[in-house]
């Protein structure tokens, strides 16, 4: 019964959205589902493909939040969970994780995290519902566990730097920078060219490591690049079938 009434506790006041909140699934191959995914490669400092189980974007004026249940699809690892991630301008950080596997030490380390997914779902007045189902589960385990029993994986990313809001950013002088990877001999490198699509000009051949700042994405895989240490800008395929040329993402001061 405890609980049960701590579980209640979390759940937000209001049951009606807000008329301005809007939801929506970003579907596969859209540009904000490759950079939400891209944003937990980069927490995580893995390279995998993900098996997305639920995602769900929030949207109002001034403020893009999204919730992610992820796992990876090779299931060779425990890298996944449930992630909180907002979106700064046209890029997605993920502020923070639980229900990763694994166990954490101390329960009261995970609620303050978990009372943050809540929040974010309070600040859209939405329902608690639209979370990945997979997070009752990560409230029950939390409020009904004592303080040295064994809880859900959390995690928080601050990249280096915490705002006055006590979310995760970027240091002032820092970039998110992808890079190229998986090229293989005979052709080691990625061509750069003039313009999207195997008619474009080569302008340069790209071997691996080589940092990029992307600046257009298309759905047809084609991304907009700005090669760092050259400072040209081009075309690139980053991913054709099951192939990805291009990672996600070094911290570059």
């Amino acid at each position: 019964m405890a609980a049960l009434l701590g579980l209640l506790a979390y759940l937000p006041n209001a049951s009606s959205s807000y008329a301005d909140t809007y939801q929506f699934t970003p579907q596969p191959g859209s540009l904000d589902r490759t950079a939400i995914m891209d944003a937990i490669r980069f927490a995580t400092r893995s390279n995998i493909t993900f098996k997305v189980n639920h995602l769900i974007v929030l949207e109002m004026p001034g403020k893009t939040s999204a919730f992610a249940d992820v796992a990876d699809a090779s299931r060779k690892s425990e890298i996944g969970g449930i992630f909180l991630l907002s979106k700064r301008g046209s890029r997605w950080l993920a502020l923070a994780m639980v229900g990763g596997g694994g166990g954490a030490d101390d329960c009261l380390r995970v609620r303050p995290i978990v009372r943050t997914f809540v929040s974010e779902v309070q600040s859209f007045d939405v329902s608690l519902g639209l979370l990945p189902p997979n997070f009752a589960g990560v409230l029950n385990e939390v409020l009904g566990s004592d303080t040295d029993a064994s809880c859900s994986l959390a995690e928080a990313y601050d990249y280096g730097n915490v705002g006055n809001s006590g979310e995760a950013v970027l240091p002032s002088n820092g970039r998110l920078l992808h890079f190229v990877e998986g090229t293989q001999p005979p052709d080691a490198w990625l061509a750069l060219r003039t313009l999207p699509g195997d008619s474009g000009g080569r302008i340069a051949q790209l071997p691996n490591g080589t940092l990029l700042e992307v600046l257009e994405r298309r759905t047809d895989n084609w991304w907009h690049v700005r090669v760092v240490e050259m400072g040209l800008d081009g075309w690139l395929l980053y991913r054709s079938g099951s192939r990805t040329w291009v990672s996600c993402c070094k911290l570059v001061k």
